[in-house]
Parts: C-alpha cells; sequence; structure tokens
C-alpha cells in the first residue's frame, strides 16, 4: 500500500460466500485459523450469502438486499462447462458428471469421465472429491486399467481412491494454513514462506 500512496484506512475487504463455510479442502479446525486469521486483519466475512446480479456501485444478494462497492474481484468455484448439460448424464453437484469409483458414468459403464468435470461421491455425501491435479492424476490411472480390462474382456476392477498429499490455503503474503498427509497441521508465516 506504500508503494501505491493507498491509505489503509480507504479500503474495507468483504469476502462474500455462498456456502456457510470457508476453506472446505481443510480441516474444520485449521478452515477455523483462517478464518480467525482474516477477521483479526480486518475482513468481513459474509456466509451463506448468494450474490445474484452485479451493477456498477453495487451487488444485490439473494436476500433481497444490497452491498455498495465500487472494487468487486470475482473468484468462483469450479463447475462443469454448460455444454456438459446436453450430454444427457446424471450430473450433481457444480454440474460435475456422476461416476462409479471406476470411473465410468452412472449411465453408461463405456464412457469414463475424468477430472474436474466428474464427481465420484465416495462417502455419500454429494460434495465428490476435491477437484485438483492429484485427483484428476487417481481418476486417469483408474481410468486407463479400466479400459485396457475391458478391451481384453476383463471385468473393470480398478477403484479410484482420493488419496491427497494435503492441502496449503495462503491468506495474504504472510500466512498460510496446511493440512498434510493424515495428521499433520500447520499454520503461521513460517508455513507461508516453505509454500512461496
Amino acid at each position: 500500500m506504500q508503494k501505491n500512496k493507498i491509505d489503509p484506512s480507504e479500503i474495507k475487504l468483504t469476502l462474500i460466500e455462498m456456502a456457510p463455510t470457508l476453506m472446505n479442502m481443510l480441516d474444520r479446525k485449521d478452515a477455523d485459523k483462517g478464518e480467525k486469521y482474516l477477521i483479526r486483519h480486518g475482513v468481513e466475512i459474509l456466509k451463506n450469502t448468494s450474490v445474484v446480479s452485479i451493477g456498477d456501485d453495487s451487488i444485490d444478494f439473494k436476500d433481497g438486499s444490497k452491498f455498495s462497492t465500487s472494487t468487486l474481484i470475482w473468484t468462483a468455484g469450479i463447475k462443469a462447462p454448460d455444454q456438459v448439460n446436453k450430454f444427457g448424464l446424471q450430473q450433481g453437484r457444480g454440474g460435475r458428471i456422476l461416476v462409479n469409483k471406476q470411473g465410468q458414468s452412472l449411465d453408461d459403464e463405456k464412457i469414463y469421465v475424468l477430472g474436474d468435470v466428474s464427481l465420484t461421491d465416495e462417502d455419500g455425501s454429494g460434495k465428490g472429491q476435491p477437484q485438483t491435479v492429484q485427483g484428476a492424476e487417481a481418476g486417469s490411472k483408474v481410468a486407463a486399467k479400466n479400459i485396457a480390462l475391458a478391451i481384453s474382456g476383463q471385468k473393470t476392477t480398478a477403484e479410484f481412491e482420493g488419496k491427497y498429499s494435503g492441502f496449503v490455503v495462503s491468506i495474504g503474503s504472510k500466512y498460510a494454513v496446511a493440512h498434510l498427509g493424515k495428521n499433520t497441521h500447520l499454520s503461521g508465516f513460517l508455513l507461508k514462506q516453505l509454500n512461496t
């Protein structure tokens, strides 16, 4: 801010989230640390808040209220492209195509769906696997094995397992929160330095 001669008192940051929680890829305790850090640093957080339209100097919320702002930075979650709706395959959260643990569409076992556009609902929550490179790589290996098995006339037995090395969320220039492996939970300035 000093470099650009901006008075910090002239800036107010508000994070608007449609979901009831933030940083959902993290363990709740880790996510809560990140949220508390944001609040301590003056960020207003509005959860369970749906944006329905954006004007020149305000945002309209689903509940009918307005939020005045002259600057908006929009970051949206990952959803399937609209053309996926034309495929005629069952879809889940975010328009993602529902697949079984073998990576096959629930509608046709000859159709394999991979990456961000697929949703494997392992735990029955409807959330599906995280949309990460790790998930896409794991899904591609399963699909490749099953396609090879199917070509040779065998049963498709390879199953997707959501194994992730962990998740790191960078919050500002001096803080980060992480859940690594099964039981490693880290947060703070040092983690941020390791992550840059």
